[in-house]
């Protein structure tokens, strides 16, 4: 293996500390300006700006494979939207649950450390079905650096069958299979019952818009990244 994507897995795995690290004090100040803001004036442009922090600690979460930080700040993304559109400060039910999440995002950046990763959280087994070989190459040496088995399928009917005999830890899938992610789902659903184990499924896609990152999640996915 050559030194540049040596170079390239250590500086990545800098990156990442260097995020966990400051994590809870870079959630909390979020916290801290929706407060600020919902107690003084109303400002949208204040408000986008907040929008953009929590959008931008989405991706970077699901990067990172930290589920519970990224889905917390995509639930946030949600809400604020609405309120970008609506122009008014929320009230009653709908100011509660968005601090209800400011809270929730604020536990999940506490308790989230370099073990609680998905590359350091135990995955053994990874399945990744993929349309092109384009990023397939670092994706798996990225995994095998992290004591990690990567296997390939370019095709839905080939991960199916493998599926259908053992569980991976994490399931990778590029966004053109998300309209056919119900083939997979049923027996994701029946083997995850049957072995009392959590696939964490990652869609990694092009599309950076929210609605289908939304979409995704409804779906079953876990986390959607967003690949250059």
């Amino acid at each position: 293996m050559s030194k540049e994507p040596m170079f390239d897995q250590e500086k990545n795995r800098e990156l990442k500390d260097a995020f966990l690290q400051h994590l809870p004090e870079r959630v909390a100040n979020l916290r801290n300006e929706w407060q600020a803001l919902c107690k003084g004036e109303w400002r949208t442009s204040l408000l986008e700006q907040l929008f953009q922090k929590i959008q931008e600690l989405s991706g970077t979460s699901g990067r990172y494979g930290l589920i519970q930080v990224s889905e917390s700040a995509l639930s946030l993304e949600v809400y604020l939207s609405s309120f970008l559109e609506d122009g008014k400060c929320p009230k009653g039910e709908y100011l509660k649950k968005t601090n209800d999440l400011f809270s929730q995002l604020s536990q999940a950046g506490k308790a989230t450390g370099p073990s609680k990763s998905l590359m350091k959280h135990k995955a053994k087994l990874v399945f990744f079905l993929r349309t092109s070989d384009a990023i397939a190459p670092g994706l798996t040496a990225a995994f095998e650096s992290h004591d990690c088995t990567i296997l390939t399928f370019s095709t839905v009917n080939d991960a199916a069958g493998e599926l259908s005999k053992r569980l991976p830890d994490i399931f990778i899938m590029d966004g053109e299979f998300l309209p056919r992610i119900g083939e997979l789902s049923g027996i994701l659903k029946v083997e995850q019952e049957a072995q009392e184990k959590h696939v964490a499924v990652i869609c990694i896609s092009q599309e950076r818009s929210l609605e289908q990152r939304l979409r995704a999640l409804r779906l079953g996915v876990d986390a959607t990244i967003c690949r250059p």
